[in-house]
């Protein structure tokens, strides 16, 4: 391995995290970044609505009414909210009430195994809309909330049997699929980039108890940690920008390499938040073998290895350290060391739990420790070994319907 110091330098750089993170802090960009504050769901929709239903939804007609429909055909908003607020209280209820309306029924399933995938994604999509979406600027914290709490009932151990049952009877299956369509949608399909304010300040903590946050799968992902003062972190990513570019800052490559055209020792990355001066300075950079990446159209890629690493100073006083290690993850990753925290992204974590032989990693659930945790960045809280393994059965093909570690293209 050669290291690059600084007498490689040329000229160093000052970059504002305002370009270099500038799709992501775009207010009209499709990837901007919201940092998302848990609901109560307690906002009262009033009056009625018209039911529009595209041509995929029409199945679903006379169960909405029956579940919240007014003598004129139109949908109640007050029944609506009682609804979505029993997912507050009790995601069981919540079902139950979706069955006596009649939405699981065997004929449903097996009209939804009938249509055309997209046909049936859209019919759950346009559902989960109906009953958790709204006008109003909570729209987005009202879903989050719902999918947060789908999360917790499907993978939570005490709740796990209940969603079992779902997946093994097909009558049922409707149920299971409104449950996934909600989750995926939310938290990895549009909500990818999306943090969950929980999350941040419960690292920031850590951070600032010593704490180092290894970030598995974070690519460029480091804005919203630095400007929540989380100042120790450690990201571990093969950086396939050509996979899935949306996923990485517009200069990523800047970041996370340790030299080439305008990449130097001393470059400075600056962010103000509010009264407070954030620098990352590039202290020192390793460079290791290049690697082997065959990609989905059979492109082969051969990226080059390494580490690179920041300082952070707040205020001119040095708080901690980023480090970029340009790897895949392995096995011994997900085994947090002393004064480390893990973190991942929602619509990665699905790739834990899902087999080799359906594009999954090669992580195997079942040897992660037995006080296995980790921080998911769309979630209020961390995930444990048992949830994964939970998410890891449904993936075994009981719900052969959708995978939540996709995006919407």
């Amino acid at each position: 391995m050669s290291l690059l110091v600084s007498k490689d330098v040329a000229v160093a750089q000052v970059k504002l995290a305002s370009k270099v993170f500038a799709q992501w802090l775009d207010a009209k960009s499709a990837y901007f970044q919201h940092c998302i504050a848990d609901s109560t769901l307690m906002t009262k929709r009033v009056g009625s609505m018209q039911l529009k239903l595209s041509k995929s939804m029409l199945p679903l007609k006379e169960p909405l009414l029956k579940l919240a429909g007014t003598v004129d055909g139109r949908l109640d908003k007050s029944k609506l909210n009682s609804v979505r607020q029993l997912t507050a209280s009790s995601i069981l209820e919540f079902l139950h009430t979706l069955e006596d309306a009649d939405f699981a029924t065997k004929e449903r399933n097996e009209q939804d195994e009938r249509d055309n995938f997209n046909v049936t994604l859209h019919r759950y999509t346009g559902l989960f809309k109906t009953l958790f979406g709204d006008e109003t600027k909570q729209s987005i914290e009202h879903e989050f909330a719902v999918a947060n709490n789908f999360v917790e009932f499907c993978f939570n151990s005490q709740s796990f049997p209940h969603v079992q049952e779902i997946l093994l009877f097909d009558d049922a299956k409707p149920l299971g699929r409104l449950l996934y369509v909600g989750m995926w949608k939310t938290l990895a399909g549009s909500g990818w980039k999306y943090w969950h304010l929980d999350t941040l300040n419960r690292l920031r903590s850590l951070s600032e108890q010593g704490r180092t946050i290894v970030y598995i799968a974070g690519g460029s992902d480091i804005y919203q940690l630095l400007v929540h003062g989380v100042y120790n972190i450690r990201v571990i990513d093969p950086q396939l920008h050509g996979s899935q570019p949306n996923y990485y800052a517009d200069e990523w490559e800047w970041l996370v390499r340790g030299k080439g055209p305008n990449i130097n020792i001393g470059d400075e990355l600056h962010l103000q938040v509010q009264d407070k001066k954030i620098v990352a300075r590039r202290a020192h950079a390793i460079e290791g073998k290049r690697f082997s990446v065959v990609m989905d159209a059979g492109e082969e890629l051969r990226p080059q290895s390494g580490t690179v690493v920041w300082d952070i100073f707040e205020n001119d006083v040095h708080k901690g350290v980023l480090t970029f290690e340009r790897r895949f993850a392995g096995q011994d990753d997900f085994v947090a060391k002393e004064n480390e925290e893990l973190l991942m992204s929602f619509n990665e974590l699905f790739f834990i739990a899902s087999p080799e032989e359906q594009d999954g990693w090669p992580i195997d659930p079942h040897k992660l420790p037995d006080n296995f945790k980790i921080h998911v960045k769309q979630l209020r809280r961390p995930m444990t070994k048992q949830m994964i393994e939970n998410m890891a059965w449904v993936e075994e093909e009981h719900l052969a319907f959708l995978r939540l570690g996709s995006s919407v293209k």
